[in-house]
């Protein structure tokens, strides 16, 4: 047997000074049957037959009734149903959830699931600014997926979107420290942001990489360096000021990545930055 269920309406009554004087608290939630007992009996059973006829209109969301007295005043009210709130505030929920995801969205590259270029540009500008206050270094390694064109034209895309995963699942093993960034920087490279290192533990880091990508064994017959996916590194650092730049750093790293493609592919060059 189901059991009837009551109405509840939220009543505003700050701009109406009779709810006020008798109530006290400016919102308060009635039943139905308590809408008589509101008000005065006259006006209690008028607004009463009014809430009964509008009923079917609140039904259709219409959230904000406002009903008039005898002399034409307001009584400034705002009807609300239980469950019109409850749709709400689920509402708020499932929009605090897509506002998350789509900020989750605009940082990620969708492929990898690691930081994409826009996340990567929006952090070494703020990595760099950090650094320059604190005096501290600042690290760039660009990493390049080894002959990754024949892998995917010979292997398909498919494999060579897994092989990217990968690469990048890898990657951002390392990339451990709140201070660091790990991001698809375009197509089959990659870029990795460090804070506060040494170069001797800034090229040892690259090492690593370079050794666990070409340890995961992923099978490349159409490379003429290795018959595994290997990669280039190139490596620079910097202490920020305002004597250098972001890009200055970001060309260093990138001469030294063009430097270990030119020696061979497969290993890590670091290029220092004139001063």
């Amino acid at each position: 047997m189901n059991k009837k269920k009551s109405i509840d309406y939220i009543i505003e009554n700050s701009s109406n000074p009779y709810l006020k004087e008798v109530h006290g608290n400016s919102n308060q939630a009635f039943t139905m049957e308590h809408i008589e007992g509101i008000f005065e009996y006259e006006h209690g059973t008028r607004l009463a037959t009014v809430f009964k006829k509008e009923f079917e209109l609140l039904k259709r969301n219409d959230i904000i009734t406002e009903l008039e007295s005898e002399h034409g005043n307001s009584l400034a009210l705002i009807i609300e149903t239980e469950s019109q709130k409850f749709e709400l505030e689920e509402l708020k929920k499932n929009l605090e959830i897509l506002t998350a995801k789509l900020e989750r969205l605009s940082v990620i590259d969708g492929l990898t699931n690691i930081a994409n270029r826009r996340h990567f540009d929006n952090f070494i500008d703020f990595s760099w600014r950090c650094a320059m206050r604190d005096s501290q270094t600042l690290s760039i390694l660009m990493i390049d997926v080894d002959h990754f064109k024949p892998y995917n034209d010979n292997y398909g895309h498919q494999k060579g979107d897994d092989c990217l995963k990968k690469v990048a699942a890898t990657l951002n093993r390392f990339g451990k420290r709140a201070k660091d960034l790990v991001a698809r920087y375009g197509g089959e490279e990659f870029a990795f942001i460090l804070s506060n290192t040494t170069k001797f533990h800034l090229l040892k880091i690259a090492e690593d990489i370079r050794k666990a990508i070409e340890n995961m064994n992923i099978t490349h017959e159409y490379s003429d360096v290795s018959d595994r996916v290997t990669i280039s590194v190139g490596a620079s650092i910097c202490t920020p000021s305002k004597e250098n730049s972001q890009e200055i750093l970001l060309q260093a790293a990138d001469k030294g990545l063009y430097q270990a493609k030119k020696m061979g592919r497969n290993i890590v060059k670091f290029h220092e930055i004139s001063t």
